[in-house]
């Protein structure tokens, strides 16, 4: 949703943060009003307005009045559901499973209005010629690499994960041609093994797919395509299980994309392994 995008956007200037701040503390008010109206209550020019929309990937005040009109009985409706610190000491169990629905949701809501299918399609083509697939990822991202390892490895893809980096290998993945991409994971973007990481795959021409919490410019020049995850800002706001969710929907995009691209080789392998399971318990 655009108030999640709004929530999330980390690279706003003094004045951008101060628009934001008034739609988030005057949603209904925003329905009625103008980009100069907003420009007013808010104490900046129309051109920040502008700007901000731009910043939340729209061309304009325009387009964000029409989606924002369009979301805004569902924002009452989750705000209503999930507040901005969703549990406190004195949550029921009820309520935790009640409420992390909406919350996972919420998180890939917020990333559905993020995606751009020409970058997926781009990064698809590029998995499919490639001959060596690396997910680099730290901490709980790089147990989701290996989840991806796994998944991208059964439906015949050569994937690694990787917590570290090595020269040796990107060298000998580069003197012998070896079609290959990247995919980088990283909530914060403050990693150095991540920036490490960027730099070397650039070095070698390797193309490079970051998704990643936050929208950082020097992050963005280490890799060929970006794509946002919810990020949050702390773990009160439950940041690491949003982020989680809307990385391994970003993921699972790739993964399925290539599970039908392999569709019918796919289908034959399972075959196979359904006869060899039931001659192996016939002999048990």
């Amino acid at each position: 949703m655009i108030m999640d995008r709004l929530k999330n956007t980390t690279n706003l200037t003094t004045q951008e943060a101060a628009v934001a701040d008034y739609i988030e503390k005057n949603p209904q008010s925003i329905l009625n009003m103008s980009s100069h109206e907003l420009a007013h209550a808010s104490y900046v020019s129309p051109s920040t307005i502008v700007r901000l929309c731009q910043k939340l990937g729209l061309s304009g005040y325009t387009e964000f009045k029409s989606v924002y009109t369009s979301e805004y009985a569902q924002y009452v409706e989750s705000k209503q559901v999930i507040k901005d610190i969703p549990f406190g000491k004195d949550s029921k169990i009820d309520d935790i499973i009640e409420t992390l629905p909406h919350i996972y949701q919420r998180a890939v809501n917020f990333t559905h209005s993020l995606i751009d299918s020409k970058t997926l399609k781009e990064c698809v083509e590029l998995m499919q010629k490639s001959q060596h697939i690396g997910i680099y990822g730290m901490g709980l991202n790089f147990d989701v690499a290996r989840m991806y390892q796994y998944k991208l490895q059964s439906i015949g893809l050569n994937a690694i994960a990787y917590d570290s980096t090595n020269w040796s290998w990107l060298e000998r993945i580069h003197y012998s041609k070896i079609p290959s991409f990247a995919i980088i994971i990283t909530k914060s973007g403050r990693n150095q093994f991540i920036l490490d990481a960027g730099r070397q795959l650039k070095h070698y021409e390797i193309p490079t797919l970051l998704i990643s919490g936050i929208q950082d410019k020097y992050l963005n020049q280490i890799a060929n395509y970006t794509m946002y995850a919810m990020a949050g800002n702390n773990e009160l706001e439950l940041s690491n299980t949003s982020f989680t969710v809307s990385m391994i929907y970003l993921l699972d995009i790739l993964t399925v994309s290539m599970h039908v691209r392999y569709y019918e080789d796919i289908e034959k392998i399972a075959e196979q392994i359904k006869g060899k399971r039931e001659e192996w318990l016939k002999i048990r």
